[in-house]
C-alpha cells in the first residue's frame, strides 16, 4: 500500500483489483485483512461468498489507520476456488 498517515487517522482508500483470467467463475469464499488495515465498504465490489465471472474483475478498497508511529505491516488474503488459493497481498504503511 505504501502511504504515510498520521497516527489515529484513516487514509483514503487504495484499490486492489481482482481479475478473473480463467474460463470458469471465480468463487471468493473469504476476504481477510490484518494489521492496521481495513476493507472499506465504500467502493469495494469483491465480496465474501461472491463470484467473479471470466474476463471480469472486482475491486477491494483498503484503508490504513496506524495505531503507532513507524512502519506498520498487514496482509490482505483472498480465499477462492483456484489451485493456488489463498492469495496474499502484503500491505505496509508509515505511521507519522
Amino acid at each position: 500500500m505504501g502511504c504515510n498517515q498520521k497516527v489515529g487517522t484513516t487514509s483514503g482508500a487504495k484499490t486492489v483489483k481482482v481479475t478473473n483470467t480463467g474460463n470458469t467463475p471465480l468463487s471468493i469464499s473469504d476476504l481477510t485483512i490484518s494489521g492496521n488495515f481495513a476493507i472499506a465498504a465504500s467502493g469495494t465490489t469483491c465480496a465474501k461468498n461472491g463470484t467473479v465471472q471470466p474476463s471480469t474483475s472486482c475491486q477491494i478498497n483498503v484503508t490504513f489507520t496506524p495505531t503507532a508511529k513507524g512502519t506498520r505491516k498487514g496482509t490482505l488474503t483472498i480465499t477462492d476456488n483456484t489451485e493456488n488459493s489463498p492469495q496474499s497481498i502484503s500491505l505496509s504503511g508509515q505511521g507519522t
